[in-house]
């Protein structure tokens, strides 16, 4: 057996450098006293996302997220840190009735999520399985993952509340 390799040299070197990425993930589930139509209703509608999220909605979308690409911009946490920045907020999977994900990252791009919301009707309850995927180039302190954790939760709860009122 015979290798031969082959050098090609290049007229201008480049140098390619890398950054460490920091990131964390976030999974729960509940089950909704709800239909899983109620849910995705809720998850589809872009003020209704943004209350569930502490976000604002900034527009972008009228009928709200029905496809893959739809995308409005919101206003992040803005009832707790009413200086932040607006960033896109984008459906980036549909699946009727048993996954939407989105995705959200900020004008600047300090950071980036995606949120998974995996659906399982269960007669007429909804089993929510939530995993939130976070990344950024910084260190995130203990602190902040506990923050994080406390909003998720805290997100989760809204969807939960807003699903099962009549």
């Amino acid at each position: 057996m015979v290798i031969t390799f082959l050098t090609i040299g290049i007229a201008q070197a480049q140098i390619i450098t890398s950054k460490s990425i920091f990131g964390e993930v976030y999974s729960s589930e509940f089950v909704a006293d709800a239909p899983v139509d109620v849910i995705v209703k809720r998850l589809g509608n872009a003020d209704s996302m943004a209350k569930i999220m502490d976000f604002v909605n900034k527009g972008g979308i009228s009928k709200g997220f029905a496809k893959a690409g739809d995308a409005t911009v919101f206003i992040p946490f803005y009832s707790t840190q009413k200086n932040r920045d607006y960033g896109i907020f984008m459906l980036t999977y549909f699946s009727a009735r048993s996954e939407m994900r989105f995705t959200y990252e900020p004008m600047d791009g300090s950071y980036f999520f995606q949120d998974v919301y995996a659906l399982v009707v269960a007669e007429n309850k909804t089993k929510v399985s939530f995993s939130k995927r976070y990344t950024s180039p910084e260190y995130q302190s203990r602190e902040f993952v506990t923050q994080q954790v406390h909003w998720v939760e805290e997100c989760l709860a809204r969807l939960k509340a807003m699903a099962e009122s009549k």
